[in-house]
């Protein structure tokens, strides 16, 4: 973020954060208000494991993405998450996960935008 726009009550981390919480808090009244149909059944066929799986990969992958980088860390993330939501053909996963990230990665590179290549990167060549 620059310099100058830390201080300020509106900058590049407020829109994110906004609409993380517009997300939370609309997701949280569509699973608990009352509906139309008040049978509360529908709620046991959620697939909940998957979803705590889903929540727990994406708390790890904030928790190494800085030491990793961001390579490593998203590649593996996708990886899992296909795994996590029943995709098992390993070339499937690393074809449409690797190419995504790497593509994203170039786009955000040449836009100038710094990727964080990880501690364990720049640690080993010090």
């Amino acid at each position: 973020m620059d310099f100058w726009s830390e201080e300020e009550t509106f900058n590049a981390r407020s829109l994110p954060y906004l609409i993380a919480l517009a997300g939370a808090l609309i997701a949280g009244l569509l699973l608990f208000l009352p509906s139309e149909d008040p049978d509360t059944s529908a709620l046991v066929d959620y697939q909940w494991r998957q979803a705590a799986l889903l929540l727990f990969l994406m708390s790890g992958y904030g928790a190494v993405l800085e030491w990793l980088g961001f390579l490593p860390a998203t590649i593996t993330f996708l990886c899992l998450s296909c795994a996590v939501l029943g995709e098992r053909r390993i070339l499937v996963i690393l074809a449409a996960c690797v190419p995504l990230v790497i593509g994203f990665w170039l786009l955000m590179d040449s836009l100038g935008i710094y990727l964080d290549p990880g501690r364990w990167l720049i640690w080993g060549s010090q």
